[in-house]
């Protein structure tokens, strides 16, 4: 009898450990779906956040690109072609595009713009430069002199969507060695 007590007082402490192990098991996993469930709803609210941070990036870029100004510079490249570059800026003032010609080669750092009026009724540009870029043009052969004043006209005609470009060296017509200068250029 004592044995019979004890085997049934063992097997009513296995039944009830495991019982209440279950019972931990079922506590650990509905913890478990409620922290999921406070995952979610955190994870849905910063979602939400990005989706604003998004939408107002998204808004300030459109902003940009509507205050982005399209500037044009031609220049030589390394196999002697004059080729085209457009780069987006916000701010497009008259030394702008003088500065990227510096910037390419087309002029050096000596070559200086005395003046850049611009005509938007008319579409015309007229640049005063001084000296030194007159000596520059000069100092090249036809090929070179060409080259220079293609980039020029091109870069500010393109820029300023204007039709013709006058070129002046300090107020007077621009002399090329080649020729006077004296009216309006067309795009090349």
């Amino acid at each position: 009898m004592k044995k019979l007590l004890v085997v049934v007082m063992l097997t009513s402490m296995v039944l009830f450990s495991v019982g209440c192990e279950k019972n931990n098991v079922d506590t650990e996993q509905n913890t478990t779906v409620e922290d999921s469930g406070n995952k979610d709803t955190s994870e849905t609210i910063d979602s939400e956040k990005n989706n604003q941070k998004q939408e107002e990036e998204k808004s300030n870029i459109s902003e940009e690109k509507q205050e982005m100004k399209t500037l044009k510079i031609y220049y030589v490249n390394e196999n002697a072609e004059i080729v085209s570059e457009e780069m987006k800026t916000e701010n497009i003032d008259d030394t702008t595009v003088w500065n990227q010609l510096i910037e390419k080669g087309i002029l050096t750092e000596g070559c200086k713009l005395n003046s850049c009026k611009i005509d938007e009724n008319n579409k015309t540009i007229d640049l005063d430069m001084n000296t030194e870029v007159g000596e520059r043009i000069r100092s090249m052969g036809t090929t070179g002199k060409d080259e220079i004043l293609t980039c020029i006209v091109n870069s500010y005609l393109d820029t300023y969507n204007c039709e013709k470009l006058k070129l002046t060296e300090n107020g007077q017509a621009l002399d090329t060695g080649d020729t006077e200068l004296d009216g309006y250029m067309n795009h090349f």
